[in-house]
């Protein structure tokens, strides 16, 4: 599934758009962004996508299409997707993005990789406060009831 970088992302519905920014959605055949990503980057996307909390999951998984291409089979596969909290948004990245940066030269936005390094840690009360504030309301009640359940089980 390809999205420009920087535009809407339709692809969990029309009305969740306006609100969710496409990063890393490649396919093969398309132009993308080449570059070197600061170490630093890298190494938060890492700690971000080793266990990435989610409004919802969708069954499947993509398989790396430019893998496919140039050896014949596909050598990454991905599940799961990365929201980072911007500015009045979310930015969505699929997890195998990750693997575009190591294997295959992407050079995501620069200020997506300033929102990754600004982003809290996964998981944390801080992390659901930005994505609420950021997200689709219908995103945000699942981030706000994540975080009201953290700090529920909170020590007095």
């Amino acid at each position: 599934m390809h999205y420009d970088d920087l535009t809407p992302l339709s692809y969990f519905g029309d009305e969740l758009a306006a609100q969710l920014t496409a990063v890393g959605w490649l396919e093969h055949g398309q132009p993308y962004q080449r570059g070197e990503v600061a170490a630093p980057v890298l190494r938060k996307l890492s700690e971000l996508l080793t266990k990435p909390w989610a409004p919802g999951y969708l069954m499947g998984f993509e398989e790396c299409t430019f893998c496919e291409h140039e050896r014949g089979r596909a050598e990454a596969f991905g599940c799961n997707n990365l929201y980072v909290p911007g500015d009045g948004f979310l930015y969505v990245m699929p997890e195998l993005a990750r693997h575009y940066i190591t294997a295959h030269g992407y050079a995501p936005p620069a200020e997506f990789c300033a929102a990754v390094l600004a982003c809290p840690p996964m998981g944390s009360e801080a992390y659901f406060a930005a994505f609420a504030a950021n997200a689709p309301a219908q995103y945000a009640q699942f981030a706000r009831a994540k975080l009201a359940a953290a700090q529920r089980l909170q020590p007095a």
